[in-house]
């Protein structure tokens, strides 16, 4: 079955805007409708902060909007942190750096819409020895220092002897139940319902 649409309507240019529209199939009048031009969204502008700042934290990296901004990163960048022995310093300095800027592409960590790096394990307790918020310092092209703004605050773990865990038990007056250095089984517990 073959319909006759007539469709009638006012564009203006400048506005880009379509009115007075009208339309008729088969010579019946169907809905009016009037559109207007698409609003473009503003974007709130991204704020920088005074200082570029990455924080540490229990499963990853966060990075503000400045070290972002200063490093060059974009979402999915890969993110590496290396450590390298500097003159004069007692441990080994963490260095940042785009998987590129290292030459190993595919290598590290996916930076996130939000600024984070998924940074877990191992690789976050020996960052922890470092710090938990770094600012960063140019170390060659690509390449940045992490610098610790909290250094030596925070220790990832500590050998504890089992005379010192004597000595903390009797302070507070702790009944220790193994009696020997070798003891690390538990005995079964039998139990009824």
């Amino acid at each position: 079955m073959l319909q006759q649409i007539t469709v009638n309507f006012n564009f203006d240019p400048e506005e880009g805007t379509v009115s007075d529209l009208t339309c008729f199939v088969d010579g019946v009048e169907r809905k009016k409708k009037t559109t207007k031009a698409a609003t473009k969204k503003e974007v709130a502008p991204v704020v920088l902060e005074d200082e570029a700042i990455i924080k540490l934290e229990e499963t990853k990296i966060t990075f503000n909007n400045k070290a972002v901004a200063d490093m060059g990163l974009n979402y999915q960048d890969r993110i590496v942190i290396k450590y390298k022995q500097l003159e004069g310093s007692k441990k080994p300095m963490p260095l940042i750096a785009k998987d590129i800027d290292w030459g190993e592409e595919g290598s590290g960590n996916k930076l996130t819409k939000t600024n984070t790096v998924s940074y877990r394990g191992k690789a976050n307790t020996i960052l922890l020895e470092h710090g938990t918020e770094f600012t960063i310092a140019p170390y060659k092209e690509g390449v940045w220092k992490l610098v610790s703004k909290n250094e030596g605050v925070v220790k990832a773990s500590t050998v504890v002897s089992r005379e010192q865990v004597e000595q903390q038990a009797d302070d507070l007056d702790v009944l220790i139940l193994v009696d020997d250095n070798e003891t690390d089984e538990i005995e079964e517990i039998a139990f009824t319902l």
